[in-house]
């Protein structure tokens, strides 16, 4: 099973906080009370280098860490076979917060929006045609919407209005027609820093799939900030240790 940003983010602080614990414990402070041997001189010069290196190492892994949230796309297609309704959790949102559920069908009937949008596969749509509907955000931190493809189930065509909220506020607005019969209608907004996507019709059922949009991860914790502050503090103290001699 892939990890999802957060697991990758995780796992890149604990190894970077192994290399922390590792230049700062006192068993790696090689010998520093004789240089007149000059075999433990170079011991200490080697070590001294190493952990510059190290350093730099913690550093890197921390800025990638923090920038892992913004550097992959996620998609649901709804294959999976979510739920009619779709069940809270799925794909990290909650679909069922305005009291208009969010189902997921694989209709067979071919002549229908839902089968000519994917004809062999699950997708979304809006219980029982009522809006508006909502995407919301379950975790800490937001979500950019990057995209999604549209028809309309029964209606020939209708009208959809998107709009994109963070705490409560609109950000975002637009407004599109979607189809039955013609081209799956492929919209591509890019909307950032939000935690609730609200959609309303003017006609009755929505079909909706490739659902695609990025994770935020939160700031980072005083803890996590506090390590990237050592790291810089260390790499600083090395400069200028080097420099006096």
């Amino acid at each position: 099973m892939m990890k999802n940003t957060m697991q990758i983010q995780c796992d890149m602080y604990q190894i970077a906080l192994s290399i922390f614990l590792f230049i700062h414990w006192p068993a790696a402070c090689i010998l520093r009370d004789n240089e007149k041997d000059v075999s433990l001189y170079k011991v200490k010069k080697m070590g001294d280098g190493m952990k510059k290196k190290l350093l730099v190492g913690l550093v890197t892994m921390l800025f990638i860490a923090g920038m892992v949230g913004v550097a992959s796309a996620d998609t649901l297609t709804f294959d999976d076979n979510p739920g009619a309704p779709i069940h809270d959790g799925y794909g990290g949102f909650n679909w069922n917060t305005t009291g208009v559920n969010i189902g997921a069908t694989n209709f067979s009937n071919g002549t229908t929006g839902y089968h000519y949008l994917d004809p062999d596969g699950y997708v979304a749509y809006n219980w029982g045609g009522d809006d508006p509907t909502a995407i919301a955000w379950a975790g800490t931190g937001t979500f950019d919407f990057n995209s999604a493809d549209w028809r309309s189930a029964w209606n020939t065509s209708q009208t959809l209005t998107l709009k994109g909220y963070l705490g409560g506020t609109e950000l975002y607005s637009t407004n599109f027609t979607i189809y039955r019969y013609q081209e799956t209608t492929h919209s591509v907004l890019d909307w950032t820093g939000i935690d609730t996507l609200k959609i309303w019709t003017s006609g009755s059922q929505y079909a909706m799939d490739n659902f695609t949009f990025n994770e935020n991860a939160p700031v980072p914790e005083p803890a996590t900030m506090l390590l990237f502050g050592t790291g810089l503090a260390g790499l600083a103290g090395l400069r200028r240790r080097q420099g006096k001699k």
